[in-house]
């Protein structure tokens, strides 16, 4: 019998030890992967200093980007306070001039508040100048709203170089993108937006959203499946506090 219970105990620190090969052999293969994603962009010429992904956590960032769409925002943050999920509202100043009610629920509600430029042009097709002057605009609009200075900057359209990662550093920012697309602008049905969304996400990743039919019929499924991977939706800040 003793004989019989040390073979049991063998079996089960060897299935221990088994399971725990298999988790570092996956998590190798998930840092190969980004690292081969960060060669390609790199081969593609993409711009440096650009926060594409935050660290390899179990967290991932909502970011939303708001230039209309207000009647969406109440239930964009009855889901989030339903499954205790943050998020990161990306307002242009124009939207926070004109609905600054919004602004203030958002932070309020505990989320962080970013900036996606004023009037949202192409980055592209303006002057250093004028980049600026749509951060500094919002900037000015949202810290007196909340009494918070915003640290992310979104730029419109996605639009970004060297130049305007420069700008948006000496105004006190980081030029974010995104990890998935949720294409929301596009109109899916909230089951195709779902399994684009989750078809990308992963730890550390940052899921770009708008105040749209689709992603507000879609976000609680999405917030059911990050529950269910084990991981949490945080603000920006919280999923970069490792890398800062």
């Amino acid at each position: 019998m003793r004989t019989l219970f040390i073979s049991w105990a063998f079996l089960r620190v060897l299935l221990t030890l088994t399971v725990v090969c298999l988790l570092l052999a996956g998590m190798t293969q998930y840092v190969i992967m980004l690292n081969r994603d960060v060669s390609e962009a790199t081969s593609r010429g993409e711009v440096e200093g650009v926060v594409r992904r935050g660290p390899l956590v179990n967290k991932v960032a909502l970011t939303i980007n708001v230039d209309w769409g207000q009647e969406l925002i109440p239930a964009l943050l009855d889901s989030l306070s339903r499954h205790q999920a943050k998020a990161t509202f990306f307002f242009t100043g124009r939207f926070a001039d004109k609905f600054p009610e919004y602004v203030r629920k958002v932070h309020e509600a505990g989320h962080e508040v970013g900036n996606h430029g004023y009037s949202h042009p192409h980055p592209a097709q303006i002057g250093d100048a004028a980049n600026r002057q749509e951060i500094r605009r919002t900037h000015a609009a949202l810290e007196k709203l909340t009494g918070y200075a915003p640290r992310w900057f979104a730029p419109p359209y996605g639009e970004h170089d060297q130049r305007l990662v420069k700008i948006a550093k000496e105004e006190g920012y980081r030029l974010i993108l995104w990890t998935v697309d949720s294409a929301d602008w596009l109109k899916p049905s909230p089951q195709d937006w779902l399994k684009r969304v989750t078809a990308g996400i992963g730890p550390g990743a940052l899921v770009l959203m708008h105040p749209t039919p689709s992603t507000a019929q879609a976000l609680p499924s999405l917030l059911e499946y990050i529950k269910e991977k084990g991981w949490t939706a945080v603000t920006m800040t919280e999923l970069m506090a490792p890398a800062q």
